[in-house]
């Protein structure tokens, strides 16, 4: 089995690391943004996976438009 993974990073230094990481792997695609400005169309994943970016959001308005996509 296979997919295609897709990484939103906020920080351009991370961003730079992940893709160094990355080099080498086809499946791999990654953009600079955050969870409330996602330049994807809706239903263009599977599966969702976030780690620490919900610790940014400091209101239930945000976190809620982030998880709904509202």
């Amino acid at each position: 089995m296979s997919c295609d993974v897709t990484a939103v990073e906020l920080e351009e230094n991370n961003l730079k690391v992940l893709r160094e990481n990355a080099i080498g792997i086809e499946n791999h695609k990654s953009y600079q943004g955050d969870v409330l400005n996602f330049q994807f169309e809706d239903n263009s994943f599977d599966l969702l996976h976030c780690l620490g970016s919900m610790l940014q959001l400091y209101n239930r308005k945000d976190k809620d438009r982030a998880i709904l996509r509202q």
